[in-house]
Parts: C-alpha cells; structure tokens; sequence
C-alpha cells in the first residue's frame, strides 16, 4: 500500500507548532508530489525543474524528504528515501531597486489616482502606501497585508513577524503616516488592515505589475524589501540582517543585498597608476 505525502503532512504539522503561512504551503505542496516513492518524488522533482528556479525546486525537497523522514521516525514507512535526486542551486546576483528608481516609483502612483477598484477607492492612493510601508518596514508581503491601524502608535509601527513570530519595531516617516491617513478616508468599512481591505492578494499582485511595468521596473513587490535592505547597508554597514530581522547571518547577503549598488557606495583599493 501506497503512502501519501499528503496523509502524512497532516500529522507532521499536527505535532508542530507553526506559522499559517507555513502550514499552507506545506499542505499544498503534498498534494502535488502524491506518494512515498522514489520514483514519485524524483519525477516531481525533475518536472518542477522544468518550471521554476532551483532555489524553489530545493525548497521543496528539503520539505518532501522532511516528510519522509517524519514517516519514517514514526513508523509509518519502513525505509528512509534513498537515491532521492539532488538539486543545484543556480542563482543569479541579487538586484534591487535604486534609490532614484524608488523616488520616481512613489510620484509616478499620482499617475494611478484616477484607476479605481471594485469599491471606487484610488489605486494610486494605495500603491503610495503599500510602497513607503513596504520599503520603510522591510517587511514580507503577507505582514504587510495584515498590518492595522493599531499597529502604529505615533510614527511608530510594531508588529510580529508572521514567518518567525518573532517582534518587530519601525520608524515610518511623516509622508508614510500621512499617505496612510489619506488611503484610510476610502476604507468605508472601518476594516482594522492598512492595506489588506483594499483588494485580495492575488489582485494586488496584478496591479503591482501593471504599475511596474508602466514604470519600466523590473521585479515584483518583493523588490521593496531588498532594496530598502540595500540602502540600509549602504548608508549603514552591517545592519541588514537587523532591519530585515533576519536570525541566520549570512542570509541577508545571499539573498536579498544587491552588492552591484552596494560596491559603488564602498572604499576602493588607490589606483596604482595616477
């Protein structure tokens, strides 16, 4: 008898405690590779390569063969997995925004003033804010989604990092306090999000890309939080990890500093020949 990742996938999330977001990934992510075979997981594998980045593909494998061995410490399988393919991760070097290309991101939202959503509210008022508090906060997309109202206590916004659970505090500035004053007048709901009540997140997506390519910008809204990383490090040397509130050292430098803005900015060996 053929076991199920998925049927397995419950009782591992059961026995932990984590994250929503985690949680839903991993369930999600059973059911697409079905069974505890080899044969089942190298072909999901290898089909996966074909269709997004090996950073993705890794990811998932290392969740899949965490499964596995949870099956297997639980006596649910008899055998670890074994022959199972690796995956190598070729990455690119890390780009971000410039400073000048964010400047010129917020004054090209006033050209989105008169886009509206389903509810009549200004799309160019809400790309102003989910910027400025993306960039400013360096935080993850879905934290900036489900940050309220609340959150901010004079220019100071305080939330819990939904991936880690563990705290974080920023200092917004007055246009971003006054921007998010001018989005709440649409929020005819009185919801308690900042930006969460003024479209789902897959359509947010779709209006960041349309804007985005109207700006002739490259990347996603995932661009914000490293490019205010990358500035970070510019102005101030070794404070990435703590603005992005990262646990792992390294991991700023891997994934999210664009060293291509940041050796612009940083001391060079004298020339030898002048």
């Amino acid at each position: 008898m053929k076991i199920k990742f998925s049927s397995v996938a419950k009782k591992y999330l059961a026995s932990r405690a984590v994250c929503h977001e985690y949680n839903r990934h991993v369930l999600k992510l059973s059911k697409k590779c079905k069974h505890l075979t080899n044969d089942c997981l190298n072909s999901y594998l290898k089909k996966r390569l074909e269709e997004t980045s090996t950073i993705t593909v890794k990811n998932e494998r290392t969740i899949l063969l965490s499964l596995w061995k949870f099956a297997y410490e639980n006596k649910i399988i008899k055998r670890m997995p074994r022959n199972i393919m690796k995956v190598k991760i070729k990455k690119a070097p890390t780009k971000a925004w410039t400073i000048e290309e964010c400047k010129d991101m917020i004054l090209k939202t006033v050209d989105f003033n008169d886009k509206k959503n389903r509810q009549g509210s200004n799309i160019g008022s809400f790309l102003r804010v989910w910027i400025l508090l993306g960039y400013e906060s360096g935080a993850r997309f879905g934290d900036i989604f489900n940050f309220k109202y609340s959150d901010i206590e004079d220019n100071v916004l305080r939330w819990t990092m939904s991936k880690t659970g563990d705290p974080m505090t920023k200092i917004l500035s007055e246009q971003c306090i006054q921007y998010i004053k001018e989005l709440q007048a649409f929020n005819s709901n009185n919801d308690p999000r900042i930006i969460g009540w003024f479209t789902g997140r897959r359509q947010a997506s779709r209006i960041m890309k349309s804007f985005l390519e109207y700006c002739g910008l490259p990347g996603s809204s995932k661009f914000l939080r490293r490019s205010s990383a990358t500035h970070i490090e510019i102005n101030h040397p070794g404070h990435a990890k703590l603005h992005l509130g990262h646990r792992t050292t390294g991991l700023a430098e891997k994934n999210y500093l664009d060293f291509g803005q940041i050796r612009k900015n940083t001391p060079i060996a004298p020339s030898l020949f002048s």
